[in-house]
């Protein structure tokens, strides 16, 4: 049964415009300091390791996600990427 598109279901689409990544900016990791402005996504470009502390978690609840490939976006939104587990190269992704 085909269904037709609604809108109000869209959290992406915001005064009928569709919202999408705008502009990215390499990730530095860091141990101790969170993004300046928090990213909608944060995305691998070289594969490897990433520990990411999700927006909500306590500064010192990072999530260690193995090995990721390129292209992989963070299943979470994020406010800061932990240098010492990392080893994947990322970008955060803005509006």
């Amino acid at each position: 049964m085909a269904t037709t598109y609604d809108s109000t279901r869209d959290p992406y689409l915001r005064g009928g415009e569709l919202q999408v990544n705008r502009s990215s900016i390499a990730v530095t990791p860091s141990d101790t300091v969170d993004f300046a402005s928090y990213p909608r996504s944060v995305v691998v470009t070289v594969a490897g390791t990433v520990s990411a502390l999700p927006l909500k978690n306590a500064d010192a609840s990072f999530v260690n996600l193995g090995s990721l490939a390129i292209g992989t976006a963070i299943p979470f939104r994020v406010r800061r990427i932990n240098a010492t587990v990392t080893t994947a190269t990322l970008v955060a992704m803005y509006d």
